[in-house]
């Protein structure tokens, strides 16, 4: 079976316990979040070492949304590496359901039938995977999960009849990038970038599942530069990604769109028990949304000085003078580390000033 794929990161899972208060503000504000905070629980889960870790998450996405294939495709993974095939089948056939072009859920779905002894089914889930693109014709004979098939003469006729078909070239993108590696689907997703072709919106929404990060970040961009319908919701998950650097390419996206994502930044601030509003704050900053200040302010009191610090420049950028005995407030309030205390002050002092330099000369 193909392995569960890492990447490396250290967020916790806390953020996944925000109020959904903020969902009845808008029609489909629910779903979002829900999809929202799946998409964290997923990319958390994908840089988690430890099974029993990775599995919480990934159950946590499937309850948030249950149409994210490739959730269930790594649990599936960890069912089957725990022995519990059962289990394992019922995950992997979820994911082929929603999602009937993923190559690797087809054959591991296989596997699993192989190792029920459903060899009628497990043939018939071999085949689906090679239909779609499957290349690696030379594991299949050897595959441990498949021996059950060894001596089959329609096991050695399947390999054979694809083997002989098979054109690498004649592969579309979406195949490509599943049956690539790191580097090739960098070059794909670029190459999307450069010309977008009629699949590049299912490509860029399968990037930003990916297990590596950097590809992630492909993945927003070219979701930006498709610019469809459901690019700013797709977006909008992306600041919730567990990675800072994936969650910093969304936000520079969705800063692009100017003032017509200002009611999504707006809703996303509601959202305090998650990441997801720091980045919101800088986006909110740069399309100078002054009406948002009032909800940036009381970030000032937030538990992590580094959010207090973003909302000090955004309030600083917005140039909200109003905000100002509360950032003196804060400014008094140090971090309980006392290592953060010099830079902590520096940078609510600097906001402080620079506010009292606006509210100055509007007095003029």
């Amino acid at each position: 079976m193909k392995p569960f794929l890492l990447c490396v990161l250290s967020l916790s899972a806390a953020s996944l316990t925000a109020s959904e208060q903020q969902a009845k503000e808008k029609p489909g504000a629910k779903k979002l979040l829900s999809q929202c905070h799946a998409h964290y629980a997923f990319t958390a889960a994908l840089a988690e070492e430890a099974d029993k870790n990775r599995m919480a998450l990934l159950t946590k996405a499937i309850e948030l949304d249950s149409r994210l294939a490739r959730a269930f495709y790594n649990r599936g993974n960890i069912h089957a590496r725990e022995d519990k095939l059962g289990l394992a089948k019922a995950d992997f056939k979820k994911a082929v359901e929603l999602e009937d072009d993923y190559i690797h859920a087809h054959y591991n779905l296989a596997c699993v039938l192989c190792l029920e002894s459903r060899i009628d089914d497990a043939l018939a889930s071999l085949e689906k995977a090679l239909a779609k693109g499957y290349q690696q014709f030379d594991k299949i004979p050897s595959d441990p999960d498949l021996q059950g098939l060894k001596g089959n003469t329609a096991f050695a006729k399947l390999i054979a009849k694809y083997r002989a078909s098979n054109d690498p070239k004649k592969l579309n993108a979406a195949q490509k990038m599943q049956t690539s590696n790191a580097e090739q689907r960098a070059t794909l997703l670029e190459d999307a970038l450069r010309n977008p072709g009629p699949k590049a919106m299912p490509l860029a929404l399968w990037a930003m599942h990916e297990p590596n990060h950097e590809l992630r970040v492909l993945g927003i961009r070219l979701v930006r530069k498709l610019d469809r319908a459901e690019s700013k919701s797709a977006l909008v998950c992306g600041l919730y990604d567990a990675n800072g650097y994936v969650s910093k390419a969304a936000a520079n996206a969705l800063v692009t769109y100017g003032k017509d994502v200002e009611g999504l930044m707006t809703w996303v601030l509601e959202d305090k028990g998650s990441h997801a509003p720091f980045y919101a704050m800088q986006v909110l900053a740069k399309i100078k949304a002054a009406s948002a200040a009032e909800k940036i302010a009381p970030f000032l009191g937030a538990d992590d000085p580094k959010t207090r610090i973003m909302a000090a420049e955004s309030l600083t950028a917005l140039g909200a003078v109003a905000a100002l005995p509360e950032l003196e407030a804060a400014l008094k309030n140090l971090p309980k580390d006392e290592r953060e205390h010099g830079f902590y002050k520096v940078a609510l002092g600097r906001a402080i000033e620079n506010l009292r330099k606006v509210k100055k000369a509007g007095n003029k």
